[in-house]
Order: structure tokens, then sequence, then C-alpha cells
């Protein structure tokens, strides 16, 4: 289970009365957007296929649970691939209030993995989170986010290490402050992030005698950010912003060690527009400049900073996305410092029928590590279908290729297949 990860460089919202560009799904969205806290970008599920929920006074409840099916063709996401199947339950808690002067939107999940072959990758997980919007008039909106619980690593994230007998788990609490500012055509927002991260050591792989330690990953982050536009037309805006980040790990070099710390801070600085040509596309592109300053040799990588995304609805039934960016990341070395990140993206979503939707996905991503010349590139793909028998139950099929090809001795080719299927029940 995924915990949703602090965003940053997130292009400004037109502003409401900018919003006037007739026969579009662009108001719709956005309206959503603001009242889930996020970026996803998807098609709304028809009326009458939305469960109705359990109205308790000023507030709305929506459990819901999810039972899949899983393949894994690589369970441990190395070139040695070993396959095996699994079973999963993910219950969820949703609670909403009904109140037109507020959002409070808050929710409680939990997911249980259960295998066939490998007991050792039997984990469980749980989250809990809330976002609460509130306006001043027409002028000021004031957000406050807030995430946490037990979560457990991806054997194939991109940190991720390999050697671990059981997956890593640890423990996150992330937060998320924001004003937004209107003032005519002016739109000011500023917004503070936090996001702390701790670790749970494992036993090895290769000698289960041994412990292998994970703490030294603890790590808390901070991002103060703002960004200031200008509507110049009712379906342009302009805008600018500046974004520092501090990233402090517990790990503390022993005295008289030759380690240096793994902390580091940086900084962004971009400009870049968001335009609707038409009723039907929607363009946003910010360049700009990022550095990130480690005390780890020869890596402190900075550079152009580019983030571009392109959205087209050519149908009331299908939305394609297409976005890109040009950062800088983590590579998770001690010694090494920073990376370039390169990221293309691409999604699609098709509603066949009233109540079945297809989804498509392709990501390619290529890493240069500042210290070494390393070319670490994975290139990803997948497709979903959802049908919905009625507001109360579907069907769900995915599936998902991964292939990675980090550059590196210490770590391995491999190629990973997921293929599932379930069912969702709502209330």
């Amino acid at each position: 289970m995924a915990a949703a990860v602090l965003s940053a460089g997130v292009a400004l919202p037109l502003p409401l009365f900018a919003q006037t560009v007739p026969d579009t799904l662009f108001q719709e969205q956005d309206r959503d957007l603001l009242a889930r806290g996020d970026d996803r970008f998807t098609l709304p599920v028809p009326e009458r296929f939305q469960p109705e929920g359990i109205r308790a006074g000023a507030f709305l409840i929506s459990p819901d649970l999810a039972l899949d099916g899983l393949f894994d063709s690589n369970v441990f996401a190395r070139d040695d691939a070993r396959n095996d199947v699994s079973l999963i339950a993910a219950p969820r808690l949703r609670i909403r209030s009904l109140s037109q002067s507020y959002t409070l939107d808050s929710y409680v999940s939990a997911q249980v993995d259960r295998h066939d072959r490998f007991k050792t990758e039997n984990v469980e997980s749980i989250a809990a989170g809330m976002l609460l919007r509130k306006p001043f008039g027409n002028s000021l909106v004031t957000s406050l986010r807030i995430e946490g619980g037990t979560f457990v690593e991806d054997r194939a994230a991109q940190l991720a290490t390999n050697d671990n007998l059981t997956p890593v788990e640890y423990d996150r609490v992330s937060g998320r402050a924001s004003a937004s500012i209107l003032a005519g055509r002016l739109v000011v927002n500023g917004w503070f992030g936090l996001d702390r991260r701790a670790y749970r050591n494992t036993l090895r792989r290769s000698d289960p005698t041994q412990v292998f330690i994970q703490t030294d990953r603890d790590v808390t982050q901070y991002n103060p950010a703002l960004e200031v536009g200008y509507t110049l037309a009712p379906s342009t805006l302009l805008y600018g912003g500046f974004e520092y980040n501090k990233r402090d790990f517990d790990f503390t070099p022993p005295p008289g060690s030759l380690l240096p710390s793994r902390d580091s801070d940086g900084y962004v600085v971009y400009g870049g527009a968001r335009f609707q040509p038409s009723a039907l596309t929607r363009l946003d592109f910010a360049l700009g400049y990022q550095r990130q300053n480690y005390l780890a040799p020869f890596a402190d990588p900075s550079g152009l900073y580019v983030r571009a995304s392109f959205d087209w609805t050519p149908l009331r039934t299908v939305l394609v996305r297409i976005d890109g960016e040009r950062s800088i990341s983590e590579t998770g070395a001690l010694l090494l410092g920073g990376s370039t990140r390169t990221r293309i993206r691409g999604n699609a979503e098709y509603e066949v029928l009233r109540n079945l939707r297809l989804g498509f996905r392709a990501e390619y991503l290529n890493i240069d590590t500042a210290a070494l010349p390393q070319n670490d590139r994975r290139i990803s793909g997948g497709a979903t279908a959802e049908y919905r028998f009625n507001p109360n139950v579907s069907l769900r099929l995915r599936g998902d290729l991964l292939v990675s090809r980090p550059g590196q001795i210490i770590l391995e080719d491999f190629e990973r297949a997921r293929l599932s299927a379930g069912l969702q029940f709502r209330l």
C-alpha cells in the first residue's frame, strides 16, 4: 500500500473566475481535485453507479472492501525470478463532511497479503489520513493534509535493498499546510510540507542469522514553497515559484569515521504557464534551475529543471495525460549523494460503457548518478479494467510489466509481470 507523496512543483490552478471555457471536463476535474487534495486525473464515476454511503448527521460514511488474487512472476525483483500467487484483502473506511462551508475528508485503510509459496512475503499495513479545506470568502482558501501509518516497501522500488529476507516495513507520517490567496488576477499559493520515515531492521536473505540494518535510512524532510501566478486571460495563467527542501537523516557517522553525513538541502526556482488552447486540451509547462547540496563527495547535482504535462479530452468518455519531468532525486547510496532523474509518463482512461472503464499507462525513467558514470533505466506499463455490476459491486482486472536495468554491478537486471483479478464491495 502506498502513501500519498507530498507534491512539489504542482502548478497553480486557474482561478475559478478564469474557468469559463464551455463544454469541458476540466472544470469538473478541478473541483474534484480541490475536494480530494491531490493531483489525480480520472474520469468521474456516473451518478447511477456511485454508492450512497451511510449518512450520519453531517457526515457521509463510505466503507469498502477489495479482495484480489495476484500472480507475481518475480516476487523478489531479482534476476533469478521466482513466481508466486497471493490473496490480498484491503478494507477501507472513508468519512466525509456534507458541509458547504468546508471540506473534511478522512480515511482509515489496511491491507493484508498472504502468499502461497513464500511465507516471508506475508505482510500487513495500515494507514489513516485526513484533508481539511476551508475557504474564507472568495479570496482565501486554507488546507491541511495529514497522513500516517505503517507501510511495506515494494521489493521493486527504486531505493529498495535487495538482500533482505522479508519486505522492509517503515512508519511514515506526512503533512502539508497550504494557503491560496486570490486578489483580482493575482494568485498566491504557499505551503509547508513535512515527511518523516522510520524504517525497521530485517534479517539478511543471504545469511538469516545477521541483522540487516535499515534504521540508517530514517529521514525527516521539510519542504516550504511559494508560487505566484497572474491570469492573463480566462484560460491562461503565468506563474513562478521557489521551493526549498531539507533532508535530515538520523544516521550519524561514528567518531573518526570517514563516512559523510547523508543530510542534504537544496532548492528549485522556476517559471511557467498553464493554459487551455481549447475546451479539449490543457497544457502546463515550467522551466527553471535546481540544485541539491550533499556532504557526500562529488555529489552535488545541479542544472536544468523541467516539468510539462498535456491533458486531452477528445470525448467525454476519454481522458489522456502525457507528462514529463527532469529533476534531482536521491540515489539511496551513502557515498553517492544525488542523481538527475528524467521521467516521461502516459496515462489514458476510456469509458467503454457507463459501467465499464479501461485504463492504460506507460512510463520511462532514466537516472544518472552524479558521483559515478552510471545510468539506470526503468520501463513500465500496464492496463486495468473495471466493470461495475451496480453501485456496490465491481470486478477489477489489472496487468503490469516492469523492466529494470540498474547499470550497477551490485544491483541486478530484472523483469517483473503482475496480474490480478478481484472484486470490490462498496456501501
